[in-house]
Order: structure tokens, then sequence, then C-alpha cells
């Protein structure tokens, strides 16, 4: 069973049950009632409402900090198909850059495009 250290956003209970499942484009996200005062609601992480999932952004701020320049990532994944702004990439570094540390020991070069 997996351990989630989520509250409730309207009560701030931290005893809930799981509801049901959400299917989005990206992925599937648990729903959660409230034990306390029934609500419904979905955690939200950093990532909230993101057209992209979680792993592609951590994957392109990795590369950036790897020295790859930001027209270097654009087309680098326009070549394999996957359409993103400079602006995207550059937003993403301002909000995200500080808070994601990368272990230098992982390789996820490879990984990029999966």
């Amino acid at each position: 069973m997996e351990i989630l250290d989520i509250n409730c956003p309207k009560c701030g209970w931290d005893e809930y049950s799981l509801h049901t499942k959400r299917r989005t484009k990206n992925e599937v996200h648990k729903v959660f009632r409230c034990k306390n005062c029934k609500r419904i609601f979905t955690p939200r992480g950093q990532f909230h409402r993101m057209r992209f999932e979680e792993h592609f952004v951590e994957k392109v701020l990795w590369m950036k900090q790897k020295g790859a320049t930001i027209t270097g990532i654009v087309r680098h994944f326009k070549e394999n198909g996957i359409k993103i702004s400079r602006t995207t990439i550059y937003k993403w570094t301002k909000k995200y850059g500080k808070t994601l540390t990368f272990n230098e020991n992982v390789n996820i070069e490879e990984d990029v495009l999966s």
C-alpha cells in the first residue's frame, strides 16, 4: 500500500480514503474522500495541470543543466516529433531549476525520448 503525505485542502484533515481514479491524457490520478468533511479531492504536486508529463520536464531540465542551450533542446525534440517552445523551457528553468537536483551518477541521456 502506498503511503501518501497529503491533507484535505478544505479542512486540513489527514485521514482520507481512495474514492476513485480519474484518467487524463497523460496519466491516472487517484481521487480521495476526506473522512472528516467528506470532500472529494486530488492531491496537487508541483507539476499540477501541466501539458507535459513530470519525467519529460525533468529530462529537459537535466539537459539544460548539462549545458545544452534552449534552442538546442527545442531542435533535439523537434527532430524526434515533440513540439516544445523556447519560452516553455525558459519558464520551466525559472520555475523548477533550483528545486530539482540530479544525481551525477545517473545517466538519463539514453532515456530522454522514452
